[in-house]
């Protein structure tokens, strides 16, 4: 009762103990500024009480680990759309800005930065549009920040585990499949190598990796946007120019792979034997990922 009527006020949370419980709003709200994260740090430093908020439990983590000089940990955990996606990235914002370090110069990347800029190529390559949830993590994620003795932020883990590899062949009915395959065919044709990945004039119903759940498109997602800033992380992250092309050319090896076909030998023979039927398609999806055919 107490929560449903923070909620009604647009107070979306509340503390149960040291606990924190968050009610997805499903709309930006204007509570995530840097004048929230200075307040909220100021507060948390000097042990004073601090309403409910992502940025008070992240801050008062960090409070901890400068006072007992002991790893802390913040576990975010939820059902579908609960929004924990949106709430590992409130807590990495506001670890960035007060631990951050300082710059090395103006051409250079801080380390705070490329970890806020890791959540756009989790998200493409691990989320997908579900029936509860148009950018569902279908993945675990542990998340690892290092800090220096002066508590500044100087490196950072990520380990994913538990994807959900059947999606990428076969997505549930009114479900799509990972993000990066839409984000490649809308925004691919712009980049320098879109050429060598041989999908010209292929939309998104053409492959059956995306077109057998009768998804295509999710309302209110720029999928060329979400190219255009996948694309700027990698950059950030220090991805190499190879590396990106790499990636890409798997990308549309996988999606062609699912449209070859096969077809029987003689079908009036025991065992069936089969053949493939798309040699056009097979020969492309080999050259994409360096196999022989």
């Amino acid at each position: 009762h107490h929560i449903k009527k923070r909620y009604e006020a647009n107070k979306i949370y509340t503390f149960v103990g040291s606990i924190l419980v968050a009610v997805n709003p499903f709309q930006g709200l204007p509570i995530y500024s840097k004048g929230h994260i200075d307040d909220i740090r100021a507060k948390t430093a000097a042990n004073e009480a601090a309403s409910p908020h992502v940025f008070t439990t992240a801050g008062t983590a960090y409070h901890f680990l400068e006072d007992t000089n002991l790893p802390q940990s913040v576990l975010i955990s939820g059902e579908s759309g609960a929004g924990k996606t949106e709430t590992a990235k409130k807590v990495l914002e506001f670890i960035a800005e007060v631990a951050k370090g300082k710059s090395a110069g103006p051409d250079d990347v801080s380390i705070q930065d490329q970890i806020l800029r890791s959540n756009p190529v989790l998200e493409s390559f691990g989320n997908a549009k579900t029936l509860r949830n148009d950018n569902s993590s279908r993945f675990g994620k542990w998340m690892e920040v290092n800090f220096d003795s002066s508590y500044k932020i100087i490196g950072s883990r990520i380990v994913s585990y538990l994807l959900e590899k059947i999606r990428v062949v076969a997505p549930g009915e009114g479900e799509r499949n990972y993000h990066v395959f839409y984000m490649l065919l809308a925004g691919g044709p712009s980049h320098e190598t879109w050429a060598d990945l041989m999908l010209e004039g292929m939309p998104a119903d053409t492959f059956h990796f995306l077109n057998q759940s009768s998804c295509i498109a999710v309302q209110k997602r720029n999928e060329v946007a979400e190219w255009d800033d996948m694309m700027h992380a990698m950059d950030v992250l220090s991805f190499s120019k190879d590396d990106q092309s790499s990636l890409l050319k798997i990308l549309a090896g996988i999606m062609l792979l699912g449209n070859i076909e096969f077809e029987p030998v003689d079908p009036d023979e025991e065992p069936v034997q089969y053949r493939v039927s798309t040699p056009e398609i097979l020969g492309k999806a080999c050259a994409l990922m360096g196999l022989e055919t």
